[in-house]
């Protein structure tokens, strides 16, 4: 047993120590998150093997913009400091629930699931647009409060400008 420990491997992670424990195993848990995603893609459509270069070129595709998105996400999260509060994971279980449908006839008449107040402060900050009706009455409070801050500002900044003659 001993002789079998032994010929373990250690695993480590080389950096010019610019990056904290934190931030090295939030990039490790990211690749992990885009890999296990794809691999759960893969198996949950049961991809046949590819005969040509066009089901590669799709793979490869899907694989792009997961990639993508994801980090499009993750600097947004950075940006407005919900990565202090959430792992990406945990962001996606607070909206998880969330649908939005619309019928056929209607595409622009969308019906959305209610909404909690922390999700639809999640999605507000990630800069979703959605109608003002669907958002949790805590997020209503929060986009009025900006608005109104905002036009205080404009007003604010109209006194200012000298009036030329």
């Amino acid at each position: 047993e001993q002789r079998e420990r032994s010929l373990c491997g250690y695993f480590a992670y080389l950096s010019d120590g610019s990056l904290s424990t934190r931030e090295v195993v939030d990039a490790y848990a990211q690749r992990m998150m885009i890999e296990c995603s794809f691999k759960n893609f893969k198996e949950r459509y049961n991809r046949p093997m590819h005969s040509d270069d066009q089901g590669v070129d799709g793979e490869i595709y899907v694989t792009f913009l997961t990639v993508v998105l994801e980090s499009w996400i993750r600097e947004r999260m950075k940006e407005k400091k919900l990565n202090e509060k959430y792992t990406m994971r945990s962001m996606f279980d607070e909206i998880e629930g969330i649908e939005c449908s619309f019928s056929a006839d209607k595409p622009k008449a969308r019906t959305y699931s209610e909404i909690t107040n922390k999700a639809g402060m999640i999605l507000y900050q990630m800069g979703v647009d959605m109608p003002n009706e669907c958002w949790p009455v805590k997020v209503r409070d929060q986009i009025a409060k900006e608005q109104r801050e905002t036009e205080k500002a404009l007003k604010a900044g109209e006194k200012e400008e000298p009036k030329s003659a």
